[in-house]
């Protein structure tokens, strides 16, 4: 081998070497934060549940108390808003509102930057879920974590074995009947925030329509919708949504 092609060579080897290692970085980099991210959220749930009440009297829904512990969530972060559950499923997180919809996209409930981000209430919408229409987002991550088993309602059977969600408040619990999912984009009417409670069965109606999966009646006018969004991949900024009706929970 000539000393040129041995020059070339080694130049190559040591490219090479340069990108295996950058590549190997980049691995234990997303992994180390998956791992740090799946911890952070489950110390969340741990810190979120409150003890068993005290055997006695039920209480009068005046005096009812919340389901979660959200004075020891706001000991963490006073953003907390809620907490979303699906059950049979891994959403299962607490609910943040930034003073934008950028803040806690890569950073979790304890303010650390993270790739897996935190659910997060859009800062357009009444922290208080008040509003005739809410929408939450998460991301749609690799491990299975966050909002991942949202596209999951893309298949009929994944609807009929999780039919429902559950919104826990600090000023009530509210179950979600899922009636609507589908595949939009930026330009889909499912962002308007603008709609009135006179406009909800009308648009609720349209929303059920489209909806890639069978389900029951679409909402009442007295029902405030819940939208869920999270990354899909048909085109270019493509979103998955799953529209739930807000019903006060008999638990909550």
């Amino acid at each position: 081998m000539s000393r040129k092609k041995r020059s070339v060579y080694l130049a190559l080897c040591a490219v090479l070497l340069a990108v295996m290692a950058f590549s190997g970085w980049k691995v234990v980099t997303l992994l180390t934060e998956y791992r740090k991210g799946a911890q952070t959220y489950q110390k969340m749930e741990e810190l979120s549940l409150l003890p068993p009440a005290p055997e006695s009297e039920p209480e009068s829904e005046a005096e009812q108390t919340p389901s979660r512990n959200f004075d020891a969530l706001w000991a963490v972060n006073p953003d907390v808003v809620a907490w979303l559950s699906i059950p049979g499923t891994k959403i299962d997180y607490p609910v943040v509102q930034g003073p934008d919809d950028q803040y806690y996209l890569r950073r979790m409930i304890t303010g650390e930057w993270n790739i897996a981000g935190s659910i997060f209430l859009d800062a357009q919408c009444s922290a208080g879920f008040s509003d005739p229409c809410s929408i939450v987002y998460g991301h749609n991550m690799r491990n299975g974590t966050m909002f991942s088993d949202l596209v999951e309602y893309k298949q009929q059977e994944f609807y009929d074995a999780h039919p429902t969600g559950l919104l826990e408040t600090p000023e009530g619990t509210f179950e979600i009947t899922f009636f609507s999912g589908f595949v939009a984009d930026s330009g889909h009417g499912v962002w308007d925030l603008s709609r009135t409670k006179e406009d909800l069965p009308g648009w609720a109606a349209e929303m059920a329509g489209q909806s890639w999966f069978q389900s029951g009646p679409a909402p009442k006018e007295t029902d405030r919708i819940l939208v869920l969004s999270t990354c899909s991949y048909e085109f270019d900024n493509a979103r998955f949504v799953l529209l739930g009706a807000l019903t006060p929970s008999e638990a909550g």
